[in-house]
């Protein structure tokens, strides 16, 4: 246990290594576009935008309601969406670079996490403008968004890394990923609220994407904060990173062996 507690911290004291190979990864991915990041951006506005009118005429909703709450959720919906896509994918894609070059495995999980936290700064721009003109008081409880955002940093973090490895051996986990995160976007109150579901608001207590989701939205929009938000990131931040923490030398030393 404590050479695994070790072990995580010498992942996270090359937090420079990471970063350099996320803006990399960014440059790389966006070479050749005049706006580059902004498309992304572009492309949340538009969504929340048709959905809002969309979902605000069929369920007669207020739009100073439902569209900061949409372009909230699928901001931070895109970001937790993409973390684990391209954990999916990372060590296969990485196969080279892990067979040749002695460092942490986990330093490119960390890399996939920093480049969508970067990406998510660009989508808050889309969102500020929305929040404003529905004079959403932005500074009201900021410091709980942050705090959020810092668990759900960590949470995808160590769950990006066991869902690394197990993808790494299995190569259809990838694919089986992107339809769940295809399908959870329609379950989870993302696009609709909690309160539209009515009776079947079990539907989003039971769904994790919603918890991860609402302790970064809820104190954003002013609301009031959720205990059982908090209860269940916290409860699967730690649940998972003691899983980390046993098995990630393991991973480190047979990760070379599968990709």
């Amino acid at each position: 246990m404590k050479k695994g507690i070790l072990f995580q911290f010498e992942i996270f004291k090359k937090f420079n290594v990471a970063l350099n190979l996320s803006l990399n990864d960014i440059r790389s991915q966006f070479r050749g576009s005049i706006l580059g990041p902004f498309w992304s951006v572009i492309n949340i506005v538009i969504l929340v935008v048709i959905l809002s009118f969309i979902y605000g005429t069929i369920f007669d909703v207020e739009t100073s309601i439902l569209v900061p709450h949409i372009a909230s959720g699928l901001v931070f919906w895109f970001f937790i969406a993409n973390c684990l896509n391209e954990c999916s994918e990372i060590f296969v894609l990485k196969r080279d670079l892990i067979k040749n070059i002695a460092m942490p495995v986990g330093i490119y999980v960390l890399q996939v996490i920093i480049k969508n936290t970067i990406i998510l700064t660009y989508h808050l721009i889309a969102l500020v403008p929305f929040l404003i003109f529905y004079e959403v008081n932005l500074l009201l409880k900021i410091y709980f968004v942050l705090i959020g955002f810092i668990f759900n940093f960590f949470l995808l973090y160590t769950f990006g890394y066991l869902i690394a490895f197990v993808s790494a051996i299995f190569r259809d986990i990838p694919h089986i990923i992107k339809t769940i995160n295809q399908m959870a976007i329609f379950v989870t109150p993302i696009i609709y609220t909690k309160e539209m579901l009515g009776s079947r608001f079990i539907i989003a207590d039971v769904n994790p994407f919603y918890h991860i989701i609402e302790i970064m939205r809820s104190p954003l929009l002013n609301k009031e904060l959720d205990l059982l938000n908090w209860t269940v990131v916290i409860a699967s931040l730690i649940i998972i990173k003691i899983s980390v923490i046993i098995f990630g030398k393991y991973i480190q030393d047979k990760t070379p062996y599968y990709i």
